[in-house]
């Protein structure tokens, strides 16, 4: 994982948070949440997961455990983790180990089961998966650009362009892919979500083709202290797309999740989510 010590421009409250564990995406580099940074008001040490190195699936929530002590330890304070897709999924399977550490998880593109089941109609088939697990195995290049084509929604070329050509030049190694998508076909975090005591934030796109937003319905609802946001027109990567706004975004949810803290009222029922159009 990468450790980065990073300043924003001012003084922005956002949640007493010392420190940010950045988790990210099936195949993506740590690189992939360094749009956002720059934009951050708030003063924070940043700590970066890396998949390298991850060759089994238990890899991936050790990287993530590590990184949370890491940052916690570089801070002296509480930390904010903020995860993409499979780390979401990763991130959720262990947030209730981390709940003396973490003040908040804040999840992009988030989905609790990446693939469908009798009782889970959001995701991918298990044999769509197995397929593309095949694919990638035969031709690592020409899956992961199709994969990365099928991020952004149909308002999102331009920019996906200059995205792809700065953070998405090669695929991940194979084994490295592989055991990831391991994950993402055996990966079910339903069971822990009615135990997070950690407040979860998530954000959305409309048009997501990689974790439908339903999924994210469901998840918000399961969980008992959640908020979902909905970006109209946005895909599976609305924090590389809009990423001032989405450092907004992020900023915010933090402020709004010290404040509950403070007052002792989180979110609670069904139906906690909003949905706007994508903040320029």
């Amino acid at each position: 994982m990468k450790d980065l010590s990073a300043r924003g421009a001012g003084t922005q409250d956002t949640g007493r948070v010392g420190a940010f564990v950045w988790v990210p995406g099936w195949g993506m580099p740590p690189a992939v949440w360094m749009p956002v940074w720059p934009h951050l008001a708030h003063a924070a040490v940043h700590v970066a997961v890396d998949w390298a190195g991850c060759r089994a699936p238990g890899d991936f929530s050790h990287v993530v455990r590590t990184a949370v002590a890491q940052a916690r330890e570089a801070s002296r304070g509480p930390v904010a983790v903020v995860a993409w897709s499979l780390g979401s999924l990763v991130t959720l399977s262990i947030a209730r180990e981390m709940a003396d550490d973490v003040v908040a998880l804040v999840l992009v593109g988030a989905t609790a089961r990446f693939v469908t089941a009798p009782d889970w109609p959001h995701g991918w088939d298990a044999r769509v998966l197995r397929r593309f697990a095949r694919r990638f195995a035969r031709n690592p290049l020409a899956t992961w650009r199709g994969f990365v084509a099928s991020l952004f929604g149909p308002g999102e070329r331009v920019e996906a362009a200059a995205v792809c050509q700065r953070l998405f030049t090669s695929p991940p190694p194979a084994e490295e892919g592989l055991a990831g998508l391991t994950v993402l076909a055996e990966g079910d975090a339903r069971e822990e979500l009615a135990r997070c005591r950690v407040p979860v934030r998530l954000l959305h796109g409309s048009t997501d083709a990689v974790c439908p937003l339903s999924g994210a319905r469901d998840l918000a609802d399961a969980l008992p202290n959640a908020h979902l946001t909905v970006w109209n027109g946005a895909g599976h990567a609305p924090h590389l797309v809009r990423p001032s706004a989405f450092a907004r975004w992020l900023e915010t949810e933090l402020a709004t999740v010290q404040r509950s803290a403070d007052t002792g009222h989180g979110y609670g029922g069904a139906g906690r989510a909003q949905r706007v159009d994508v903040p320029s």
